[in-house]
Order: C-alpha cells, then sequence, then structure tokens
C-alpha cells in the first residue's frame, strides 16, 4: 500500500502549499503602506483631472458659446414668419447679428479644428513606433 502512503503524503503537502500562500498573502496585504498607495493614487487623479480641464476648458466655452449663439441669431436675425423672412435681410447686415455671424462661424472652425487635433492625438497613441 505505499500509493495510499503517496496519495496522503502529496495532499499534506499541497495543504502545506495552500496554507503557506494564504499566510505569504495575508503578510504581504498587511506589509503594503496603504495611505502612501491612495495618496499616489489621489495625486494621478487629481493632476489628471487638472490637465483635462486646462487642455479642454477653451473648447468648452467655444462649444457652449456656439450652441447659444445659434440660437440666438436664429430668434434675433432670421425671426419665422413672413414678417421675419421681409426683416432678415436687414437684420443680417446688422452689428448684433454680424457678430453673432462671427461666433458661429469661429465655433464651428474650432469645433472641427478640436476634431482633428484629438484624432491626430489619438493616432499617435494608436501607432507604434519602432
Amino acid at each position: 500500500m505505499p500509493t495510499k502512503r503517496w496519495k496522503k503524503l502529496i495532499k499534506e503537502i499541497e495543504k502545506e502549499k495552500e496554507t503557506t500562500t494564504m499566510e505569504e498573502l495575508n503578510t504581504d496585504i498587511y506589509s503594503v503602506n496603504w495611505e502612501s498607495v491612495f495618496e499616489r493614487e489621489i495625486t494621478f487623479v487629481t493632476e489628471t483631472f487638472v490637465f483635462v480641464y486646462r487642455a479642454t476648458s477653451i473648447y468648452i466655452v467655444w462649444i457652449c458659446l456656439h450652441y447659444g449663439v445659434a440660437h440666438l441669431y436664429a430668434n434675433w436675425c432670421a425671426p419665422l414668419g413672413w414678417w421675419g423672412f421681409l426683416y432678415s435681410p436687414f437684420l443680417a447686415a446688422s452689428p448684433q447679428c454680424r457678430a453673432l455671424q462671427w461666433v458661429i462661424y469661429n465655433g464651428g472652425n474650432t469645433m472641427e479644428y478640436m476634431w482633428a487635433t484629438l484624432g491626430l492625438w489619438l493616432l499617435t497613441k494608436i501607432i507604434v513606433r519602432k
């Protein structure tokens, strides 16, 4: 019956390995300085948020301006109805409508450049240089 003895011995060795592994894991978990880990993670998240905010804040302003001004232009410079149709050639040449046109035009261009910049940046992250 040496096979039973060997099987029993192998089971005991495996049990010891599992116990040793769990003890080592527990020791490793408790030996980690969690405060420093959390500090590093919080610092990383904060720095990332500040970077993203600084990089995108001007674009967010342009998007908001473009959206709001497009609605203002539709109400002020191209009113609905027959009277709006008759007034629109005179209103479109007024200074306030020209300013709104400028914001709409430049806001659209800025958003176009934003997407081109984002696309190029993503390409630099995707393409692997050897």
